[in-house]
């Protein structure tokens, strides 16, 4: 990325993300001496994403929700630590926001966890190499830790439900096919 492109431009995304996806593919396997520190770099992600989202003159130019989740998993990261890290991230901006956070931005949050289990089952079902690590149980447990979250929403919640059911139903397909 040269120097004279602006954090709007959204220039970086790429090459922060293939630096963080190579640095995971380089420490995978090599031992425990080696440490992918994963809450940490899932915070940072996240936090670059809200940043440039809100950042962004235009819808257009926003990070998807899931952004940090699927690099995470493209870094070889296994799915529960890579929800979780992601989730964590998120539960910690939720309880750093002064004046508490409105329903509106939980409702954002739970739609990128939403997001996140959508993109997992799908890379799932298309053989996507990195989504195969999760048994229907793992993501069962996060199915249910999105749902309670989604139905302590004040705001209509049906199409986050729907989307919700939708992935048990890919979830237990696979579960099928393992």
């Amino acid at each position: 990325v040269s120097q004279e492109t602006l954090f709007e431009d959204g220039l970086w995304v790429t090459a922060v993300r293939d630096s963080v996806v190579g640095f995971g593919m380089d420490i995978t396997g090599r031992g425990s001496e080696f440490v992918f520190p994963v809450e940490f770099i899932a915070s940072c992600l996240e936090e670059l994403r809200l940043i440039f989202t809100q950042a962004s003159p235009s819808n257009e130019e926003s990070i998807p929700g899931d952004w940090t989740f699927t690099v995470l998993l493209d870094a070889q990261v296994p799915f529960k630590q890579s929800f979780e890290a992601v989730y964590n991230a998120m539960e910690r901006e939720k309880h750093t926001s002064m004046g508490g956070m409105g329903s509106n931005r939980r409702l954002q949050m739970m739609e990128t966890a939403v997001s996140m289990l959508e993109s997992y089952v799908d890379g799932s079902l298309a053989n996507r190499p990195g989504y195969q690590d999760a048994n229907f149980l793992i993501l069962k447990a996060a199915i249910d830790k999105v749902r309670l979250e989604v139905l302590s929403i004040p705001e209509n919640v049906s199409v986050l439900e729907r989307r919700l059911e939708n992935v048990e139903q890919k979830a237990t397909e696979l579960a099928k096919y393992s």
